[in-house]
């Protein structure tokens, strides 16, 4: 998994648990290839390692596939910064980590 995020984010991450923190699938039509498509996501809390984002990494099989691709801290996540599909996610576990840090 690092070695991907590594291609497709330019950036290296430490895992920090081999366990997804969410699951979830999507069906969709790919209107480039023309047909139905099957996504099973798997999200994972990962760190940055290191902040310097290499671009020729980056596996870019379409030109028009990836636009632009930047490391977000999740404190600076919201609604419009944020993919839809993942956005119902990044919300509940913040709140799961505001509720462990008051019973802490």
């Amino acid at each position: 998994m690092i070695r991907k995020v590594y291609e497709e984010t330019g950036y290296r991450v430490r895992v920090n648990s081999d366990i997804p923190v969410h699951i979830a699938e999507n069906r969709f039509y790919h209107i480039w290839n023309k047909e139905f498509c099957h996504a099973l996501i798997n999200i994972y809390e990962v760190e940055l390692v290191s902040e310097k984002q290499n671009l020729d990494i980056i596996n870019m099989v379409d030109g028009d596939e990836i636009e632009k691709v930047e490391w977000v801290r999740k404190e600076d996540l919201n609604e419009k910064n944020c993919h839809p599909l993942f956005w119902g996610v990044v919300r509940g576990y913040e709140a799961d980590s505001t509720e462990k840090k008051v019973k802490n």
